[in-house]
C-alpha cells in the first residue's frame, strides 16, 4: 500500500487536478478562476503547499500568498459579521459642559468627535476595557 511519502496522490487532490486540467484545456483567457484557487487553498491546507502546487502545476509562492490572504481575511472577519460603520453610544444628557472632548481626523478627512461628561466617564472606561478583551 502506498503512503503519502511514496507519491500516491489522494483522491480529493486528483479530482481537483482533473478540474484544473479541464480548465487548462477549455480556458478562455489566462486568469485561473477563483473557484479553482479556493480549491487549491483548501487542498494546500490539507496536503501542503509544495505538494499541492506540484500536483496542480501551480506556482508554489502564488499558492502560499493566496493561503495567507485567505487566513488574513478569516482572521479579520472574526465571526463573519461585518463591523458596523457607525456606532452611537447614548448616555443621559448632562447639564454641565463635557469633561473631555476628543476630535480625531484621519488622512482622508474622516472625523470622529467624542464628548465625555464626568457622569459618563466611568461607564466609558468600563466599555473600552471590555472591548479590548474581544479583539
Amino acid at each position: 500500500m502506498a503512503n503519502a511519502t511514496s507519491g500516491a496522490v489522494p483522491s480529493d487532490l486528483k479530482a481537483l487536478e482533473a478540474r484544473f486540467e479541464r480548465w487548462r484545456r477549455d480556458r478562455v483567457g489566462r486568469r485561473i478562476p477563483d473557484a479553482l484557487w479556493e480549491g487549491a487553498v483548501v487542498a494546500a491546507r490539507k496536503h501542503g503547499a509544495s505538494r499541492t502546487s506540484r500536483v496542480l502545476r501551480l506556482n508554489a509562492n502564488c499558492l502560499r500568498q493566496r493561503m495567507k490572504a485567505v487566513a488574513g481575511a478569516v482572521k479579520a472577519a472574526g465571526s463573519g459579521q461585518t463591523p458596523p460603520a457607525f456606532v452611537e453610544v447614548a448616555f443621559p444628557q448632562a447639564s454641565s459642559p463635557p469633561a473631555c472632548v476628543l476630535e480625531l481626523t484621519n488622512g482622508r478627512g474622516l472625523q470622529l468627535r467624542v464628548e465625555v461628561h464626568a457622569q459618563a466617564l466611568e461607564s466609558l472606561c468600563s466599555m473600552l476595557h471590555e472591548s479590548r478583551g474581544t479583539r
